[in-house]
């Protein structure tokens, strides 16, 4: 019984340090200098400058100091509130006060304020989702910020899937992590894509369906190698160490968490160290190398407590308690893991509870305490069996067939659209067509209406002119008539002339005869 309570309960851990892995998308760079930020708040002439200022103070101390952090992200929203339009907010002012929002409740959800967490992405959610109500005819300037209000409603959906998922409610967090994922797909840009398949990868890995979760997992650091995001590619190969550890495969699982603590190192992020030394740990407890999980729990343990991330912390004081636990060290056992125990029903961490009453239950049966032993087993199953129900399992496979139903439905509504859109196009022509038709009918019944009413009038003007022809040819005729009467007539007259001529000829003849014949005579008398 002790052994298999030691595999199942280091099955268990492995996973335990990848909780906060999650929030590397949502924490900013740590390399910030808080003094030029604290000049830029001192220096701002203008309120939106100082709420910028305000953030990326709460960034920087997001980390080191969440306390701090939660004060300078809440004195970004007061101010973002005061500044709003109250009577009719816009999508600028609501943006913002949301984006604090957003921060604020990953702050908390870092001390494991839950609750609280929860509480502020609600609020968030809803200053946003009344701007996503009707996006049709919107200007570009509008356009613009529903693309802003887009990325960030995807934020929150996943942070408050991380909630959901620390808790160890995988229905709940599966859920989340696809409407984020769908908001992410819907706006086509691939950063913030990765973190989400790997935190759909988280789940399927804790529920050890493996073969989905290294699929999610490769899929994401494929994403992650192609944007060059370090951090990203660092949880990334954790996940993927992880899988395999959970599998057996401690070499594999050491050889990827070797090369994310490389990249980690070089960076010097926090956050990944904690939870690298954590897995190396882990896999190091698994080969029995129980000095060298010792030192790399620590390791984890130190680093974590300077975060202040309790789920964190809680994670670690289960490991230590079940490596004392296996090295004879009973009393530390019990204390780190009743405190673990502890600090993990503080912050309402289902799966981490689940673990710890395990641990506590190995140790009790180690140390001859069947009773204690059967007390805190009979609590493990109780836990595990809250997480794994029938009824949270039915969740899980209806949060994925709704992610895969929308995903193909909108695929479907695309090539619907397609479809309408070459429809209408087609439409469009075909009327383009029949305007076109109607226009060169109208055109070819002008055209005739003219050509006929042209050869109307030509036919006319034909009949016209041959009317005109034989007027002209009838007086031509008459012309030629009376010339011919003319002609006749003035050959007559002519023939008279020329006849009176003749006999005035003959008659001057004559006379010009009888004068010489009595001038003869008279000259002979």
């Amino acid at each position: 019984m002790q052994k298999k309570f030691s595999n199942n309960r280091a099955m268990a851990v492995l996973f335990l340090a990848l909780i906060n892995l999650m929030a590397v998308a949502f924490v900013f760079s740590q390399n910030r200098i808080p003094d030029s930020l604290n000049l830029v708040l001192k220096n701002a002439q203008h309120d939106t400058s100082r709420i910028k200022a305000l953030m990326e103070l709460g960034n920087y101390f997001q980390s080191s100091e969440p306390d701090s952090s939660i004060y300078f992200h809440t004195q970004a929203r007061l101010l973002a509130e005061k500044i709003s339009d109250k009577t009719n907010p816009n999508a600028k002012d609501d943006l913002r006060i949301a984006e604090a929002l957003r921060r604020t409740g990953w702050d908390h959800y870092v001390l494991g304020n839950n609750k609280k967490a929860l509480s502020l992405y609600d609020e968030a959610l809803e200053k946003l989702e009344k701007h996503l109500q009707n996006e049709t005819g919107q200007t570009s300037v509008q356009k613009t910020y529903t693309t802003k209000i887009r990325t960030v409603k995807a934020a929150i959906l996943g942070s408050v899937g991380s909630v959901y998922y620390s808790e160890g409610n995988y229905a709940n967090a599966l859920q989340y992590y696809f409407k984020g994922l769908k908001v992410k797909e819907e706006l086509g840009t691939k950063n913030g894509t990765a973190w989400f398949l790997s935190s759909i990868g988280n789940v399927y890995a804790n529920l050890q369906d493996y073969s989905k979760a290294t699929d999610y997992y490769f899929k994401a650091l494929k994403m992650d190698e192609d944007l060059g995001d370090s951090p990203a590619i660092v949880a990334d190969l954790a996940h993927i160490g992880s899988v395999y550890g959970q599998q057996n495969e401690y070499s594999l699982a050491l050889n990827y968490y070797f090369k994310a603590l490389k990249i980690a190192e070089e960076s010097g992020n926090k956050n990944h160290l904690a939870t690298l030394f954590g897995n190396i740990g882990t896999i190091y407890d698994l080969q029995k190398n129980y000095p060298g999980a010792l030192d790399y729990y620590l390791k984890s343990l130190k680093m974590e407590q300077e975060l202040g991330y309790k789920q964190k912390i809680a994670g670690s004081l289960g490991n230590l308690g079940s490596l004392y636990t296996k090295t004879g060290k009973f009393a530390e056992a019990e204390k780190e893991l009743k405190n673990a125990l502890t600090l993990s029903t503080e912050i309402n961490a289902l799966n981490l509870i689940s673990t710890h009453q395990l641990s506590l239950s190995q140790l009790y049966d180690t140390t001859q305490r069947p009773g204690l032993a059967f007390i805190y087993y009979k609590k493990y199953i109780a836990s595990r069996d809250s997480i794994n129900s029938e009824q949270n399992q039915k969740k899980l496979v209806r949060a994925e067939m709704n992610y895969e139903f929308d995903k193909k439905e909108a695929i479907t509504k695309a090539e619907n659209d397609k479809q309408v859109a070459l429809a209408e196009e087609e439409s469009k022509n075909q009327k383009i067509i029949i305007w076109f038709a109607v226009f060169g009918f109208g055109l070819v019944v002008v055209v005739l209406f003219v050509v006929t009413r042209s050869l109307r009038v030509t036919r006319k003007q034909k009949r016209i002119i041959e009317v005109q022809k034989d007027e002209v040819q009838r007086q031509k005729t008459i012309v030629e008539e009376q010339k011919t009467v003319v002609e006749e007539k003035q050959k007559e007259i002519l023939d008279s002339i020329y006849y009176a001529r003749r006999i005035q000829r003959a008659l001057i003849a004559n006379e010009k005869y009888i004068e010489r014949k009595l001038n003869y005579l008279r000259k002979k008398n």
